[in-house]
């Protein structure tokens, strides 16, 4: 069946969004001296296929302006059903200030509940973004197909 998902999708793609000038337009920590960080880009794009399957793919950017950001933001856990659906990983990357790339290494799969045997399916996906300081930009993107 997983193969089956790949045959029927279109491959539409979300459009391509330039990181590089979101950036350079994002506010500065001293403009939101009370916030930990600023959501840049919150994208959400569902494809529903004839078969009643779909695909949901997601993207963010977030700039990090202090501590708070890093702790709150630095590993993104991804929460899905290991049983119904497919999880790809397309961008996970932190842009550092001087304008350098750190694509994340660090992704892993858990299973916060499989000692409960109803909940054995869940499982996450956790990346760790790589370089993290205060002021970096990170952006992760990942497609979550059922079946």
């Amino acid at each position: 069946m997983r193969d089956y998902i790949d045959f029927i999708s279109e491959k539409e793609e979300i459009a391509e969004v330039d990181a590089r000038e979101l950036i350079a337009k994002s506010p500065l920590a001293e403009e939101y001296p009370d916030a930990s960080a600023a959501m840049l880009l919150d994208e959400t794009r569902r494809i529903i296929h004839l078969d009643g399957t779909s695909s949901t793919t997601y993207h963010k950017i977030i700039k990090l302006f202090n501590r708070r950001g890093i702790e709150k933001f630095g590993e993104v856990f991804i929460t899905y059903n290991a049983w119904g659906e497919r999880i790809t990983i397309k961008k996970a990357r932190t842009f550092k200030l001087d304008g350098t790339i750190i694509d994340a290494t660090s992704i892993k799969d858990i299973f916060p509940l499989e000692g409960y045997r109803l909940y054995s399916n869940i499982s996450q996906k956790v990346i760790s973004m790589p370089a993290l300081e205060e002021g970096v930009t990170i952006e992760y993107q990942y497609t979550l197909d059922d079946y």
